[in-house]
């Protein structure tokens, strides 16, 4: 009897054993990776010709406009209505929008495209050593995320065909994070069996604040974000290609800075946008960036209805179509963002965020010297934690009020405790909005794979990319300096270099029309 007893214990921790195996296998089970950039595809019209990207020279035509636009603009000021400035103005820009732009309901009636559908992707069967790049889910960019996130339900099922997966890891940055998170709001009960994991990566669910800006016309120059923007982007971005009037306006913004009238100047400028905007930008928006679903997908939430009254207020019912699709992303996928995370990770998936840092923002709002990737806030990238501004550190009076330094960046400019996913957010100071380098790519495969925390992984919180080798390393403790203050000397250095550049400039200008000109 006491052998029969034995023999059914060890029958019993056989079958017990047996059951546990498959599910330690379903635990060890290495996932594709589906990939999302943020930039999308080319597109093409109706004939199969690239209208999308196009080698504009933005440069040229800046340089070619900027004194008949100038004599508009002095003509309104002078009789008060900037209408016939907002038409010259949109003649000369309407045309870098042909064949791209959608029509009223947000979709491409022309029959414009990009070459590549879910049918007709390439699937390569792996079954393991998943890299980034493997299964990248192309998609029409203009688009709004939700119609995109339907092909990418079709497009994990079939990566889940082919690899004989049952999950995958998703992998999302900038715009594609909206897609992501369109697709995990309209499509829950599928990502909730069939994702492992959301990384984002740079995310701009919850906007970009100068798009926002431009879409509402709730413009602000804010003086030190000015100076900000000189200092970098304009000496280190090409924003402005034809090198003679880059010369003029970065030698212009430096005399101003040093000569300590920036104040001034901002003031000025944002009382002529606030007189402009009303005729300009709805005129030359509501036919161009505004019939595409995904910037207004990037508009910040709290700007989002102010922007849609701004844009449409005399077109509701001809944009109809596109409105609700915008306000479909707004209400049900942007506002619910932080409750669908945490709704699918009660339903085990795992979340993990990607933050860049340490630049400077486009002067355009009123909250644009805060710290940013270049593009986007860190407190809008990391989904809400709290950021010094660019070039300072947090106040000394927060960080003593900190029950805990745990989350606290070591050149304290960032507190991450008060974000949604303190444990799984990291943040990359020094690396560009739109600079994604390989070494990057390998920590997130790392952390994503071995299920990492900021607690129990092998990588800090907060790393920092060095341009030269590529790599990443832990950030040292620092604290950022406060930008110089002006001198004597560097006005008077100012004012000659503004007035060589300004000399250069004006030459160009005659020169030019001497060319054009026609011969006797």
């Amino acid at each position: 009897m006491k052998a029969k007893k034995l023999i059914a214990l060890l029958l019993s921790l056989s079958f017990i054993f047996a059951m546990a195996a498959p599910a330690s296998a379903l635990n060890d089970e290495e996932y594709p990776i589906v990939y999302l950039m943020g930039t999308g595809e080319a597109i093409y019209d109706a004939q199969g010709n690239k209208i999308f990207p196009v080698n504009n020279d933005y440069g040229a035509l800046i340089s070619d406009t900027f004194l008949p636009l100038l004599k508009e603009l002095i003509i309104g000021a002078m009789s008060g209505s900037y209408e016939k400035y907002a038409d010259k103005f949109c003649e000369a820009w309407y045309p870098l929008f042909e064949g791209y732009a959608l029509d009223p309901n947000g979709e491409s009636s022309d029959g414009s495209h990009i070459n590549w559908s879910v049918e007709t992707a390439d699937y390569p069967q792996k079954t393991s050593d998943f890299k980034i790049s493997d299964y990248r889910f192309r998609y029409d960019w203009r688009l709004s995320p939700i119609d995109i996130a339907n092909d990418l339900e079709r497009y994990i099922d079939k990566v889940l065909e082919v690899t004989g997966k049952s999950k995958v890891h998703l992998i999302s940055r900038c715009f594609g994070s909206n897609i992501v998170a369109a697709y995990l709001e309209k499509h829950f009960d599928h990502a909730s069996e069939k994702v492992a994991s959301v990384a984002y990566y740079t995310p701009s669910i919850l906007g970009v604040a100068s798009l926002s800006a431009c879409f509402s016309g709730n413009f602000t120059l804010d003086e030190e974000a000015v100076n900000n923007f000189a200092a970098y982007y304009l000496t280190n971005k090409d924003l402005i290609e034809d090198p003679v009037t880059k010369e003029v306006v970065v030698a212009l913004i430096d005399l101003i800075t040093w000569a300590q009238l920036m104040g001034l100047v901002t003031s000025a400028a944002t009382a002529l946008v606030d007189e402009i905007k009303g005729d300009l930008f709805p005129k030359l928006l509501y036919r161009t960036l505004a019939t595409l679903p995904c910037y207004w997908s990037m508009v910040a939430p709290e700007e989002y209805e102010n922007a849609r009254e701004f844009i449409f207020a005399d077109h509701k019912e001809e944009y109809a179509g596109l409105i609700a699709k915008t306000d479909d992303f707004h209400y049900t996928v942007q506002l619910k963002n932080d409750e669908t995370i945490k709704n699918l990770q009660a339903k085990g998936v795992k979340f993990y965020n990607f933050v860049k840092y340490n630049f400077p923002n486009f002067p355009l709002y009123e909250d644009s010297h805060q710290q940013s990737d270049g593009c986007t806030s860190v407190t809008r990238q990391s989904f809400g934690a709290v950021a010094s501004d660019f070039g300072y550190t947090l106040d000394k009076k927060y960080i003593n009020s900190l029950s805990t330094d745990k989350y606290l960046s070591p050149d304290h400019t960032i507190d991450a405790s008060t974000c949604l996913l303190p444990e799984t957010t990291w943040f990359i100071r020094d690396l560009y909005h739109d600079q994604f380098p390989g070494s990057v790519h390998d920590v997130i495969l790392d952390i994503i794979k071995n299920d990492m925390t900021v607690s129990s992984g092998k990588y800090t919180q907060y790393l920092q990319y060095d341009v030269q080798t590529k790599a990443l390393s832990n950030i040292e403790e620092t604290e950022a300096e406060p930008p110089a203050t002006s001198s004597i000397r560097k006005f008077f250095d100012s004012l000659v270099r503004f007035i060589k550049a300004l000399f250069n400039f004006l030459k160009n200008q005659i020169e030019k029309k001497a060319d054009t000109a026609p011969a006797a």
